[in-house]
């Protein structure tokens, strides 16, 4: 005897003024994205990832109605140029990337080439670092690859290091565009994900929300 299959329940249809309702939440919904959308966009063009260096007397025009102004005046009185960055939520990891490339390409002591070389060892070693701490190598394998590989272009970069247009225009190459900044920078923040794991036991005491720092 054949078992009588239950009734697959409807959903009832919607009414002319409810079908006249969804479809004005739905087109707001996209006019709200595409205000958003715009914005963006605005911002981006009126706003590099990385500005050139500024003056300072430029800066602190610029900043002068700033709630932390009076944080970093200090700062600002030290440095006689200072850059400007889009705060994209990846701004840290731009600004200290960007520092420390500048900072290899330009200069030649032999105290910066004993700072790249463990620089580079550090990064070389990385990806057995990232694994032991529970990443899947496919998972980092093509960002480290392109990481290791830009650090050590940096020894043969084919440009003028006495010129500031030729040296912000190689970095923009790296850390602002939808190219390799995507890479390079996920890159940073893999490697900081790896020194939280490692040194778990000096930051679980600020992990109120999620319990320890392997769930942040």
């Amino acid at each position: 005897m054949d078992e009588k299959k239950p009734e697959q329940s409807q959903a009832p249809e919607l009414t002319e003024e409810q079908m006249k309702e969804q479809n004005e939440v739905m087109k707001q919904i996209e006019m709200n994205e595409n205000a958003i959308n715009d914005i963006k966009e605005g911002i981006a063009k009126s706003m590099p990832f990385v500005s050139k260096k500024m003056s300072v007397d430029e800066y602190k025009e610029h900043w002068k109605d700033n709630k932390f102004y009076e944080s970093f005046k200090n700062l600002l009185n030290k440095y006689s140029k200072a850059r400007e960055l889009r705060r994209d939520g990846n701004c840290f990891y731009r600004a200290l990337m960007w520092q420390m490339f500048e900072y290899f390409l330009t200069n030649k002591s032999s105290e910066a080439q004993a700072e790249y070389e463990k620089i580079l060892d550090k990064i070389t070693k990385s990806k057995e670092a990232l694994l032991n701490v529970g990443f899947e190598e496919i998972v980092v394998e093509d960002f480290y690859d392109l990481f290791l590989l830009e650090f050590k272009n940096l020894k043969t970069a084919d440009i003028d290091t006495t010129n500031e247009d030729s040296i912000h225009e190689y970095l923009e190459s790296l850390f602002s565009n939808n190219e390799k900044a995507p890479y390079m920078i996920m890159f940073t923040r893999y490697m900081t994900s790896c020194y939280l794991k490692e040194n778990a036991v000096l930051y679980e005491a600020f992990m109120v929300e999620y319990g320890d720092v392997a769930s942040f």
